[in-house]
């Protein structure tokens, strides 16, 4: 009789423990919904062109994250590309009054700014990776209305 309780609570308590399943799916569509935002050797490009293309209306998991990356991407690259080259330039007229102190420090922001860039990407992963759909503020909206 007692062993009968202890197993009827411990049935109990594993119930209690289930984590509930992912509304998006497998396994395989949050990776591939995390894959959308890595920058390393163009993955992310390549899987949310991939998945733009070839993937079903059905999806819209992956459909929301591919077409994100996408604008993320391009965003972004305006965004570095255009403080980069005003850096650049800040450096080289600070080093002139500096002697070359002001050059390192602009450099050190430069780092600081990819280093940044680097993990924003991999929060945006991973948040996927985990099955939620993540807006970026402005870019998600927008990416949403076009899923």
């Amino acid at each position: 009789m007692a062993e009968e309780k202890s197993s009827k609570a411990a049935a109990a308590a594993s119930e209690k423990t289930k984590a509930a399943p992912a509304s998006t799916g497998s396994d395989d569509t949050k990776l591939f919904g995390g894959l959308c935002y890595i920058p390393f050797f163009a993955i992310g490009l390549i899987v949310s062109l991939f998945i733009l293309l070839t993937e079903r209306k059905e999806n819209k998991f992956l459909k929301f994250h591919a077409t994100q990356s996408l604008i993320f991407m391009v965003v972004s690259a305006v965004v570095v590309i255009t403080l980069f080259v005003i850096m650049w330039f800040g450096a080289v007229v600070v080093s002139v009054f500096t002697y070359g102190v002001g050059g390192l420090v602009c450099c050190g922001l430069e780092a600081l700014l990819l280093v940044l860039y680097l993990v924003m990407w991999l929060f945006f992963a991973w948040q996927a990776y985990q099955g939620l759909e993540y807006e970026i503020p402005v870019i998600g909206k927008f990416a949403r209305k076009y899923v």
